[in-house]
């Protein structure tokens, strides 16, 4: 398998997607973006919230354990 099924299969698995153009499918890509580059989840996933909040305060994932 290569690293872009493993890490779209983390995403799949543990950020779940939601209607086009919803807030938390532009948080997916924002993950998406910040885990490729190396960073683990769980910093992917407080980089993707910090940037989604700078536009969207009260926003809040979908993120599964």
């Amino acid at each position: 398998m290569t690293r872009q099924q493993e890490l779209s299969r983390e995403l799949n698995a543990r950020i779940p997607y939601k209607r086009a153009g919803s807030l938390q499918n532009i948080f997916r890509q924002h993950w998406w973006f910040y885990r490729v580059q190396g960073n683990s989840f769980e910093a992917s996933s407080q980089l993707a919230l910090d940037m989604m909040r700078a536009e969207h305060p009260d926003f809040v994932p979908l993120i599964r354990p």
